[in-house]
């Protein structure tokens, strides 16, 4: 009985370390989405203090500066242990850079056509830089993803 506790440990901790790796992989691509989608709205708008709070930007700032860098060494780690990928391996990294792809494309085309559309409206509102904004922060993590 004791001798198939030892295995058990060493499966589960091999199964469950690439689920959470590709987990928090997902996560840092999607919050660094959010926060270059909210610095490209901050940009558009001239940094106006009115428009963008300063608490946003903050916050995007830190989205950016701390989920892009810790989203490519996250990534070049796992690249590493891809290199000779085992079943289990090959398909969390598909399902993971699928659900990032896809979540990414989903957001920026809706915002790409958003933009699109705002442009033939009669009502000129002045929402255009914000659709833009997302576009262009999701398209960004969208074509990093699509690289890959």
């Amino acid at each position: 009985m004791a001798a198939t506790a030892p295995a058990f440990h060493v499966q589960s901790s091999s199964v469950l370390r690439p689920v959470i790796l590709h987990g928090l992989l997902f996560v840092l691509l999607m919050v660094s989405a959010t926060g270059l989608s909210t610095l490209f709205t901050a940009l558009f708008h001239g940094f106006d203090s009115l428009l963008v709070s300063t608490e946003q930007l903050a916050m995007a700032f830190t989205f950016t500066l701390v989920g892009i860098p810790l989203a490519w060494l996250l990534w070049r780690s796992i690249r590493k242990r891809l290199a000779r990928p085992s079943a289990f391996d090959s398909a969390i990294w598909s399902l993971q850079a699928s659900a990032a792809y896809l979540a990414t494309l989903a957001a920026s085309s809706c915002a790409a056509l958003a933009f699109l559309a705002g442009l033939v409206s009669a009502a000129r509102d002045g929402a255009w830089q914000s659709t833009l904004a997302v576009a262009l922060g999701w398209g960004t993590v969208c074509a990093w993803q699509h690289r890959q």
